[in-house]
C-alpha cells in the first residue's frame, strides 16, 4: 500500500510538472502574440504615415507637373472649337541633349553594319505575302531612314495646329 501511495505522489508530481510547463508555454505564447500584435500595430502605422506621405509627395508632383505645362500657348482651333496647347521646351533640364539624341546605330557603325547585315539575312528570309500594312509602312519608313527620334524631333518643331496635323499624318 505506501508503495502505491509513493508511485500515486510521483504521478501526481509528473502530472503538476506537465501542468506547469505547459502553463508557462502558453505564457510565452501569448507574451509572442501580444508582442507581434504590437508590431503589426506599430508597422501599420508606420504605412499609414509612409502612403499620407507619397500621397502628399504626388500630389506636390502634379501641381507641379500641371504648373509646367500650363504655361504654355493656348491656341483655338476654328473648326471644331477644341483647343490645343503649345508645347514648350521649359522645364526640360537639357534640351539640346533631347534635340540632338543619337541611336546606338548612329553612334556606333560597325554595330549598324552588323544590324544591316542581319537585317538583310532576315529579309530573305521573310515571307513577303504575310506583311501587314504596317509592316509595309515601316520597310518604307526604314528605307527613307526615319526613326523614332527623328519622328519627335519633327513633331517638336513648329506650332500646335502644324505638330497635330503632322503626328495625325504618321
Amino acid at each position: 500500500y505506501a508503495r502505491r501511495v509513493l508511485e500515486v505522489q510521483e504521478e501526481f508530481k509528473a502530472v503538476q510538472e506537465s501542468l506547469h510547463s505547459k502553463e508557462n508555454e502558453a505564457k510565452h505564447l501569448r507574451e509572442s502574440l501580444e508582442q507581434t500584435k504590437a508590431e503589426k500595430a506599430a508597422d501599420a502605422e508606420k504605412l499609414a504615415i509612409e502612403m499620407e506621405r507619397m500621397k502628399v509627395q504626388q500630389e506636390t508632383n502634379l501641381q507641379a507637373h500641371a504648373s509646367l505645362h500650363s504655361g504654355g500657348d493656348v491656341e483655338e482651333d476654328g473648326n471644331d472649337g477644341n483647343a490645343g496647347v503649345a508645347l514648350s521646351s521649359e522645364g526640360v533640364a537639357n534640351m539640346d541633349s533631347e534635340i540632338s539624341r543619337q541611336t546606338a546605330v548612329e553612334k556606333d557603325k560597325s554595330l549598324g553594319d552588323r544590324l544591316k547585315e542581319l537585317s538583310s539575312d532576315l529579309g530573305k528570309a521573310r515571307d513577303t505575302s504575310a506583311l501587314t500594312e504596317q509592316d509595309k509602312i515601316h520597310h518604307a519608313n526604314v528605307k527613307e531612314g526615319k526613326d523614332k527620334y527623328k519622328t519627335l524631333k519633327l513633331i517638336r518643331q513648329g506650332n500646335t495646329k502644324k505638330r497635330v496635323n503632322q503626328f495625325e499624318a504618321l
